[in-house]
């Protein structure tokens, strides 16, 4: 009994030892300079889904809930504050990819120091720092939901900051979705209605006091706002339905970078407002292939994309998560309906 009583004593006190290592190697710290993800609602819930014009075919974007996604993709900018705030003394999930620096198409940032005296990363340049981010594989971009999620700490890289919060591991250590997380990656329905969905417009009849719908819901074919191909004409990125893709041979920057910095062309956003969810990147969601859970969907066509197709809404490939390219990036999904409005009574003065 008196053995037995030992036992249980070292094992409580090896326990207790290994919680307390594993709370010194999880510590975090405040962070003072955290991003600001920018953000676009996306309302109308239960919305009907599109078809894709095939009848008894797949169908997509019917979303139950309302959200707000990335208005913009993840930049260079954005992903350095990442780095530095989890990967400045060691990166052993390998969050910085050395393409990052040396691709000329993409090269956006770059890394100084080493283990011993650290790491630090800033974009390559001023015109840098809005380009999107590329060469991050699904893994990388759940952790940089989890590190939303978990508010921006700063600290290493394990359960506070990046190894849980939007995205846990099993025993197996794969990555699953935490129920009631706010900071995601899209579905591939919430990114496809982000793109390409406009809800039905409800007029007011004075005449029989009730609202009336003007225009019934619909999608378009491409994520300007547009149902014909875009145009990749930098010259004019102030007009419509244009993106960053090879039309014809001809890539939209005569030169490297291949890419553009967000919200260049800025009146070809999506329906919701996002902007560049045809073109320049395209995007990881976090919908698995059905029979294959290690591959997941990717969509909207990128800076490589020598035909129109690939920016449409009835394209889309099946990628593996531990892939990382100069044509993958990424965008955020924040699970939250935005507030409400603050509208005057009509009693009210509008001050």
């Amino acid at each position: 009994m008196k053995k037995q009583c030992l036992f249980l004593l070292a094992m409580s006190l090896l326990c207790a030892s290994q919680l307390c290592a594993q709370g010194a190697s999880s510590a975090t710290a405040p962070n003072a300079n955290k991003i600001t993800i920018d953000l676009v609602p996306v309302g109308d819930p239960n919305n009907y889904s599109d078809a894709l014009g095939v009848p008894g075919g797949i169908s997509f974007g019917s979303v139950p809930t309302e959200y707000q996604i990335g208005k913009y993709d993840v930049t260079a900018e954005q992903y350095c504050a990442f780095l530095n705030a989890v990967a400045s003394k060691s990166d052993p999930h390998l969050l910085y990819n050395i393409n990052m620096t040396t691709d000329p198409d993409v090269a956006c940032i770059t890394r100084s120091g080493d283990e011993t005296t650290g790491y630090s990363y800033q974009p390559i340049s001023d015109y840098c720092k809005k380009l999107p981010i590329t060469y991050v594989n699904w893994f990388s971009t759940s952790r940089f939901c989890n590190w939303l999620e978990n508010g921006q700490p700063i600290g290493e890289e394990t359960i506070g900051t990046t190894e849980s919060g939007a995205y846990a591991r099993d025993a197996q250590g794969v990555f699953y979705l935490v129920a009631n997380s706010k900071w995601n990656l899209p579905t591939e329905d919430q990114w496809y209605k982000a793109a390409y969905y406009v809800p039905a417009k409800y007029e007011w009849s004075y005449l029989s006091l009730s609202y009336y719908i003007e225009s019934d819901a619909y999608y378009y074919s491409f994520a300007t706002s547009s149902y014909t191909p875009p145009s990749n004409d930098l010259l004019t990125p102030d007009a419509p339905n244009g993106a960053n893709y090879c039309l014809n041979g001809v890539f939209t920057t005569p030169t490297q970078p291949r890419l553009t910095p967000v919200g260049t062309f800025i009146n070809s956003t999506s329906p919701c407002g996002a902007y560049d969810m045809a073109g320049n990147v395209n995007q990881w969601t976090t919908t698995p292939l059905a029979n294959d859970r290690s591959k997941l969907v990717v969509r909207g066509g990128s800076w490589a994309s020598t035909n129109f197709q690939d920016l449409r809404f009835s394209h889309a490939s099946f990628v593996h998560a531990t892939t990382s390219s100069s044509t993958l990036g990424f965008r955020i999904v924040y699970n939250v309906a935005p507030a409400p409005e603050k509208k005057n009574s009509w009693w009210q003065w509008p001050w």
